[in-house]
């Protein structure tokens, strides 16, 4: 990108340009992604719900009568619900372009993590094979995160 980094200046002051003056292109292009999200965090959600059946609760520890459930989605992502509501938020943050959202996402992602912490404490001292289900199958995202 040149010896003094002179091609790093010059994406840096396409990207402010883009990002004052965005090509309508790309707008529809981060809209469909948006959406996207969106939709895809519901069917999450959705598909969690039912999977989880009898096993769902809305407290973080675990009933005596639940099972560790690692099959449908689960055999994805951990937290699919988590997950889900997160890209629902992200979604429809981008699609209102509102920064009083982006900043309740920031926030909504900080709990979801500190929750995730204290639910999967609990797991592992319920389920002893949850160490090797946490290792293998990711967080909140499939392949991703």
């Amino acid at each position: 990108m040149g010896r003094r980094g002179e091609g790093w200046l010059l994406a840096t002051l396409a990207a402010l340009t883009m990002l004052v003056f965005p090509p309508l292109t790309l707008k529809g292009l981060v809209d469909f992604l948006a959406t996207l999200a969106l939709t895809s965090g519901a069917i999450f959600i959705i598909t969690a719900l039912f999977t989880l059946g009898r096993n769902l609760s809305p407290l973080l520890q675990p009933r005596k009568k639940h099972s560790l459930v690692v099959s449908g989605i689960y055999s994805y992502v951990r937290h699919p619900m988590y997950g889900g509501l997160m890209l629902v938020a992200a979604g429809f943050t981008i699609l209102t372009r509102n920064e009083t959202r982006l900043a309740i996402l920031a926030l909504l992602w900080y709990i979801m993590e500190r929750v995730v912490v204290t639910e999967e404490r609990a797991l592992s001292e319920r389920y002893p094979e949850y160490a090797e289900y946490k290792a293998k199958v990711k967080k909140f995202l499939p392949f991703i995160y």
